[in-house]
Formats: structure tokens, sequence, C-alpha cells
């Protein structure tokens, strides 16, 4: 089945958070998100966040440990880009860059 209004959040701590946005994605479709960070991340392993809604309208949260919940109706959760320790994104050396705004698998690149 297909989802929508797909989101996913890389979050890459001081370095900050990344958010990108698909209208919609089939089964098995795999896209490809470069995201440059500013300096190598502490780990090793950035997965993202994502937010989706399936075909009967139900929101959905699948959680970059991997878990998966279905968002009450009440429930508000969205996802919003954060400069980590630059404190503004105007500050931030890559948050904003067009190399940053690919669209299309989540790919990190130092």
């Amino acid at each position: 089945m297909p989802i929508y209004v797909v989101s996913l959040q890389v979050v890459a701590g001081v370095k900050g958070t990344f958010v990108r946005y698909v209208d919609a994605m089939g089964p098995s479709e795999i896209r490809e998100f470069k995201i440059i960070l500013p300096s190598t991340p502490r780990g090793n392993v950035l997965a993202p966040d994502l937010l989706f809604t399936d075909i009967s309208g139900r929101r959905w949260l699948r959680s970059s440990n991997g878990e998966l919940r279905e968002i009450g109706e009440r429930e508000i959760i969205w996802f919003k880009e954060d400069p980590g320790s630059f404190l503004e994104i105007e500050k931030h050396p890559t948050l904003n860059i067009p190399e940053n705004r690919d669209k299309g698998k989540i790919v990190i690149e130092i």
C-alpha cells in the first residue's frame, strides 16, 4: 500500500536536525535524500524518524529505533529543522545550502 504526506527527520545532535518532505511513496519504493553535515557525526548510523498517512487516512510515526505507532487523533507531531549548536538556521553552515534540498534513501555525506 502507498503512504502519503511523508516527512522524515534526521537528528544529528549538535550538528542539527534535517527534515525532508515527500508527497507519496509506493510499496517498496526507495528514495534517496542527500544531507550534508557540517562535520562528522558522533555515531556511525543516523536513522530517520518518519511521519506518514496510510491509504485509510490513519497517521503513523516510525521512530529511528524502528518502533511503529499510530498517532492519536488529538496528538500533534511535526518535524522541525534545528540548527543544533549553531543557534540560528541562518548561521548553520549546511542546513540551507541547495545540496541539502535534493529530493529523492537517506545518504549522509560528510
